[in-house]
């Protein structure tokens, strides 16, 4: 999946339902009907991926983006093919950040893992994601390309 193609959907549909809530129904509502970029069994799909990879959080029904809606640029029309935002790389942003982490060899996975849970433990308010990456910018390995699907 791309995900500045999929931060750009969904902050289409944020922006569009004006700072209220967001469920499901909205994003298949304004993706399937009123843009008409996905179908409606795509846009779940979509959406299922998305939670999956930590680009979107579900709550009790409601979504929520775990990016910053105003640093993305929406164009004034989609141009991608259905497949550029339905096909998963099957991991997660944590798992991502673990291989790099391990691919460097300045730490391994269990290392990396304990660091940023000791850590975070003493920090109390950050997130694991936070933690590991302040871990891998402590070993000195690059951290660019997780900081902007952080942002």
């Amino acid at each position: 999946m791309k995900i500045d193609l999929a931060k750009q959907v969904i902050a289409s549909v944020f922006l569009s339902r004006k700072g209220k809530d967001v469920k499901r129904q909205d994003f298949v509502r304004e993706l399937a009907y009123k843009q008409n970029i996905l179908k409606e069994e795509q846009v779940n799909l979509f959406l299922d991926i998305c939670v999956n990879s930590g680009i979107l959080a579900e709550s009790e029904e409601k979504l929520a983006a775990n990016f910053s809606l105003a640093g993305v640029e929406i164009p004034l029309v989609f141009e991608f093919k259905a497949e550029e935002l339905l096909v998963s790389d099957g991991t997660s942003l944590m798992d991502r950040m673990l291989e790099a982490a391990d691919q460097s060899g300045k730490i391994s996975v269990d290392e990396a893992t304990e660091a940023a849970r000791r850590l975070q433990d003493s920090m109390k308010y950050i997130t694991f994601e936070i933690a590991l990456l302040c871990i891998m910018r402590d070993m000195g390995i690059d951290i660019t390309t997780f900081l902007e699907e952080l942002s």
